[in-house]
Order: C-alpha cells, then sequence, then structure tokens
C-alpha cells in the first residue's frame, strides 16, 4: 500500500472522532436548551455548550479538509503512478 493510501487512512480515522464529538456537543446543547427552558439551568450553561459545539464543528471541519487534502495527494500518486505504466493509445 501507498504511503498516501496510509495517510489518506490514517487522516480518515482521525476524522471520526470530531464528528463524534459533534454528536455529542449537539446533545449537550439539546439538552441544556432543554433544562432552561423548564428552569433547570442558567442561560450561561446553554451558552457554554453552545461554545463547545462550535470549536467541535471547527475541529471536524479542519479534519475534513485534511482528509479531502489526503484522498487527492493519494489520488494523485496513483494517478502518476499509473500513467508511468499504462499507455494510452489514439485511434
Amino acid at each position: 500500500m501507498s504511503n498516501a493510501l496510509v495517510t489518506y487512512l490514517e487522516t480518515r480515522e482521525h476524522r471520526e472522532r470530531p464528528a463524534e464529538q459533534v454528536k455529542s456537543a449537539a446533545d449537550a446543547v439539546r439538552l441544556a436548551r432543554l433544562h432552561y427552558a423548564t428552569g433547570n439551568t442558567s442561560y450561561l450553561e446553554v451558552l457554554t455548550t453552545g461554545t463547545d459545539l462550535y470549536a467541535a464543528q471547527l475541529q471536524l471541519s479542519q479534519a475534513q479538509e485534511q482528509e479531502t487534502s489526503s484522498l487527492y495527494n493519494s489520488t494523485l500518486h496513483w494517478a502518476r503512478a499509473g500513467s508511468d505504466s499504462v499507455r494510452l493509445t489514439t485511434f
């Protein structure tokens, strides 16, 4: 397996953790809003969980950018390697 593909697979694994953090943070926001609506928590808690969600979304976005870049690089590496062994014929 090429280094570019291994790098892509590792990057993909690193994206999964931020995705889970976004899900968890979104649940925390939902619960904080529910608790605020019922008077069981302050609005500061709602704002704090919203900030945590934003930070998790930012990390996920950065991880997705790295994954896309790795995919592009591995595809480019594969295409370059394939062009050395494949000749195009014209009709």
